[in-house]
């Protein structure tokens, strides 16, 4: 067999920066190279300024689907996915109107189909029968015996493999005897909001970390608007890793209006401040249970109260914060589950979508 596994995802850079899907996937490819396997990547869309994509261009195959597949229809890209010699094909997540020609092709595929996906809530979940294993990504511990899945769907927790201690964190020492608020600012629009949210605190009684693309714009912009003695550092994009460390160090951390970046800074028991970019996950759609935890949609006002609130004592009782230490690893758990289901000569969903082509090639006369 070959150990080609496939994914199929898309990036948008405009209003803002949607990479998401894209870098799950990374992570997802990344350990099955580890493992032994050939990721390709084939995604819709511009690549992401991202070292995690520069550091990863030995192990995975990027392909350009709008450099490779122009106007194509879903046979003629089914036939582009199959030339890859895929084990699995793996879909980034629910298609969005401009990827439903490629879900179709990946169908096609006479291979298992894995679906990577988000558990929002009860009602906006809906159950998959046309993929061979649905990964959803979420909390387990906030759902309790609320969660009735049913396959081939399987909640998954955040893809946190490793963290970063605090002591090894690339933060200033004489700023580790300080409370953090870490502001995680992969686009201009959350720096530039982000900050300013925080410089209408005035006076904060924390060290401000910021993490960017632009850490000298990232200093003009706290010189600029905070006190002149206010705690900071300003770093440059950091590993998964880093990122986690300093999640799990910050009283509070600030980030893209993204379920992904949420879900992460949950797991590792911080209170989370979203910065609305105009585009990406709406505040109605996250489910009641995380808001003591989350600040998303809010006022301005009403962000200063929590920060404020969060700085002086931490949202998760300590149960909570037990239950959550073990909501990581979500990377090998995909991993193992998508080895297992690759080494599987045949599936009811994949006999299904045969039996669905070749019913509907009968119906065009083609047989």
């Amino acid at each position: 067999m070959d150990k080609n596994v496939v994914f199929v995802t898309y990036t948008m850079m405009t209003p803002a920066v949607i990479g998401g899907a894209f870098i799950r996937a990374l992570r997802l490819a990344t350990e099955l190279h580890r493992r032994g396997w050939s990721p390709i990547i084939c995604n819709a869309g511009p690549m992401l300024d991202d070292p995690k994509v520069r550091q990863a261009q030995g192990i995975v195959r990027f392909v350009d689907l709008d450099e490779a597949l122009p106007g194509a229809d879903a046979t003629m890209a089914a036939g582009f996915f199959t030339s890859l010699r895929p084990a699995v094909v793996v879909f980034g997540e629910g298609p969005l109107p401009r990827m439903e020609v490629f879900f179709e092709a990946a169908k096609l595929v006479k291979r298992p189909l894995v679906m990577l996906e988000q558990y929002y809530q009860h009602w906006l979940f809906t159950p998959r029968h046309d993929v061979d294993l649905l990964l959803l990504y979420g909390l387990t511990c906030f759902w309790k015996d609320d969660l009735i899945l049913h396959k081939p769907a399987v909640m998954v927790p955040p893809y946190i493999e490793h963290v970063v201690p605090k002591e090894d964190l690339p933060v200033p020492r004489h700023l580790h005897t300080l409370p953090w608020v870490t502001l995680i600012a992969y686009d201009s629009t959350v720096l530039h909001k982000g900050i300013d949210l925080l410089a209408s605190l005035g006076a904060i009684p924390a060290a401000v970390i910021t993490v960017s693309h632009d850490p000298q714009e990232a200093r003009r912009l706290l010189d600029e608007s905070m006190p002149p003695a206010q705690p900071a550092a300003t770093l440059p994009l950091q590993s998964d890793a880093a990122v986690a460390g300093l999640m799990g160090t910050s009283r509070v951390v600030l980030v893209s209006n993204g379920f992904l970046q949420i879900m992460e800074a949950l797991a590792m028991a911080c209170p989370v401040v979203c910065i609305d970019r105009g585009v990406g996950f709406a505040a109605w759609i996250l489910d009641d249970r995380f808001r003591p935890y989350v600040s998303i949609g809010e006022t301005t006002e009403q962000q200063q109260a929590r920060i404020g609130q969060w700085l002086a004592t931490s949202p998760f009782p300590p149960r909570l914060r037990d239950a959550l230490q073990h909501e990581r690893g979500g990377t090998r758990l995909c991993a193992d589950l998508i080895e297992a289901l690759a080494a599987r000569r045949w599936t009811v969903p994949m006999l299904r979508r045969q039996a669905g082509t070749i019913i509907g090639n009968l119906k065009q006369g083609i047989l």
